[in-house]
């Protein structure tokens, strides 16, 4: 705020500039697929035992299967739903307007929403013509209940970025999907690419192994023999 007033020249300098800033604690939280189970199952349980609306339980599912964040899906608006190009169109959101990539999944879920006449919205309000707004609430019985204590509605997008990671997908493409206008947003799921870079390690790993073992057999030498064992090449003294 300080800088867009030295900037709009209405202080003549920012009496901050040089104070160090508090470093932000990073909360990264990710789903694993037995959770992602547990979680849908507590879901589907919960909206026919009527704890839960049906509004609470297709706004996770939603989240679960787009990656979106909570307040796109919140405010999403039926003219902004395109089926056949499968994607969401959205006019605003953190990043500005962007289009969402749609999963059949997805697409087949809001296929399945029967559709308010005297509303816009995808969710509506149970009364009034605004958006559904007590997802929160709803969200902490369904956490509690799935034994999923502190997990956050923002890290639905999180567990969604690390599905498509651990799948083998570059962070570029990710980043398109989520919607990202930099880069450096999306390294920030760097290290969840773990699990395909190590399968590229061991994969080529194997093959200089066998080539290793291949050699061996060709010279018929051990690869574990030592190397005061090894014959002598006749007049060269080497081994």
């Amino acid at each position: 705020m300080l800088e867009f007033g030295v900037g709009r020249t209405l202080i003549p300098s920012n009496p901050a500039r040089g104070v160090p800033l508090l470093k932000g604690e990073k909360k990264e939280r990710f789903l694993s697929g037995p959770e992602v189970a547990r979680l849908a199952d507590t879901i589907t349980a919960m909206e026919l035992g009527g704890a839960i609306s049906s509004m609470a339980a297709i706004a996770v599912r939603l989240l679960l299967l787009t990656g979106c964040r909570k307040t796109e899906i919140l405010t999403l608006e039926w003219d902004w739903v395109d089926t056949e190009r499968r994607c969401l169109r959205l006019p605003d959101s953190k990043t500005g307007a962007k289009v969402v990539p749609l999963a059949m999944a997805a697409i087949e879920l809001l296929n399945g929403i029967s559709r308010e006449p005297n509303s816009v919205f995808v969710l509506p309000a149970a009364t009034g013509h605004g958006h559904y707004v007590g997802l929160q609430k709803e969200w902490e019985r369904i956490r509690a209940q799935a034994d999923l204590n502190g997990l956050r509605l923002h890290d639905l997008r999180h567990s969604f970025a690390s599905f498509a990671i651990a799948s083998g997908h570059s962070l570029f493409l990710v980043g398109k999907v989520l919607g990202h206008k930099q880069a450096r947003t999306t390294e920030g799921y760097a290290h969840l690419g773990a699990d395909p870079v190590l399968a590229v390690a061991d994969t080529t790993a194997a093959r200089i192994v066998g080539a290793m073992k291949g050699i061996a057999e060709r010279t018929a030498i051990s690869p574990r023999l030592p190397i005061s064992e090894l014959p002598r090449r006749p007049g060269t003294g080497l081994r």
